[in-house]
């Protein structure tokens, strides 16, 4: 006798084994910077959870009594590749407030990676951090997490997720001089990638004026990951706050990164390793960018342009061709 269509699908979904997930504690007394490794320093997978509690026993904001600080190791990739990481916090509907930051080898204290109050505000209060991670070994990485309450004057129980996927990228392919556009809506909390190519050395500029994404933020990165542009606002003093990169790039793969600048004030912007004062890298332990949650439609412009020298040498050339064509017709 034939088996329902049903059931043989019923039979297939039962013996596809689930993908295991594993709990780790959360333990005190965790509340002072630098963060300590979670006990036992346990190697998390992705869909792993830290699993702890807030308790409060004073006035929430702006101070918490309790903060939940760690520093998590999270299993490598095995191969070279830009990786978003997920961290998605379960409040249980209290306003949790996340904090992701980087281990600071290289400072006194680490630089934030990501800062996220609501994950959909004015409807969502739990929270969630995308970071989109240049892995240049697949090795394991290390980060740190830092959870506590917005406006919450009680206890909850919480569950942090962390999940790694690959990172969504859009290849413009091998740019020739002149204008390359691309338009999209940006994903909430997350960065929109783009990679291009050059086969000689040009004058870039990557801008996103016009978008309907009126307050944007770009990194620019080359081929092995590293921040070598930023830019936030064009002119905010004329009110101008979409984004603009100027650079000389030479031949090689590059990436760009967009994403928001709250409109709202509720969260805190994008996060990239570049500072905007001095035009040069904040000096954070890993390059990436992490996204904020305000969602529009941006358009985003590569125009290369060729190296004034090449320019000129063109000129010249069109001229003396000209001037050949001229004497054999004489």
């Amino acid at each position: 006798m034939r088996m329902p269509r049903l059931v043989w699908a019923l039979a297939l979904v039962l013996a596809v084994p689930a993908q295991a997930q594993t709990d780790y504690l959360e333990e005190e007394y965790n509340d002072d910077y630098p963060a300590q490794f979670l006990t036992g320093n346990p190697i998390f997978q992705s869909g792993d959870r830290l699993v702890g509690s807030i308790s409060l026993h004073g006035p929430a904001f702006p101070s918490p009594t309790d903060y939940d600080l760690h520093y998590l190791t999270f299993a490598g990739a095995g191969s070279p590749g830009i990786y978003r990481y997920v961290f998605d916090l379960d409040a249980g509907g209290e306003d949790s407030f996340l904090v992701l930051f980087d281990q600071g080898l290289h400072t006194t204290l680490p630089f934030y990676l990501g800062i996220n109050d609501d994950r959909e505000p004015g409807s969502q209060f739990d929270s969630r951090i995308v970071f989109d991670h240049f892995d240049t070994t697949g090795a394991n990485s290390v980060w740190g997490v830092d959870i506590s309450a917005f406006d919450t004057l009680g206890e909850f129980n919480y569950a942090l997720t962390v999940t790694r996927e690959d990172t969504p990228v859009t290849d413009l392919g091998l740019l020739g001089r002149g204008v390359h556009e691309a338009t999209g809506t940006n994903q909430p909390g997350a960065g929109e990638w783009y990679g291009f190519d050059l086969d000689t050395p040009l004058d870039v500029i990557i801008d996103t004026e016009g978008s309907d994404l009126w307050d944007t933020e770009l990194a620019l990165f080359d081929a092995n990951g590293n921040t070598i542009g930023g830019n936030d606002d064009i002119d905010p003093a004329s009110g101008n706050l979409w984004s603009r990169i100027e650079r000389h790039l030479d031949a090689g793969r590059y990436y760009v990164a967009l994403g928001s600048y709250d409109e709202f004030g509720i969260n805190y912007g994008s996060f990239y390793n570049w500072n905007l004062v001095f035009d040069r890298p904040l000096g954070w332990d890993r390059d990436g960018f992490s996204g904020d949650t305000f969602v529009a439609p941006y358009v985003v412009r590569v125009t290369a342009v060729p190296e004034p020298g090449a320019a000129a040498l063109m000129l010249v050339g069109l001229a003396m061709g000209a001037l050949g064509l001229r004497r054999r017709r004489t």
